[in-house]
């Protein structure tokens, strides 16, 4: 059970990371756009 557990817990910290970077990489790109607008 322990294991099952472990397992789930890192899983859940995996996902979260590679939310946590799309998101960080979406807000990079939206700034970078929104800085060639400007006139």
């Amino acid at each position: 059970m322990a294991l099952v557990e472990y397992a789930d817990l890192s899983n859940a910290v995996v996902t979260g990371t590679v939310v946590w970077q799309l998101g960080l990489l979406v807000l990079l790109l939206l700034s970078a756009i929104a800085a060639d607008r400007r006139p």
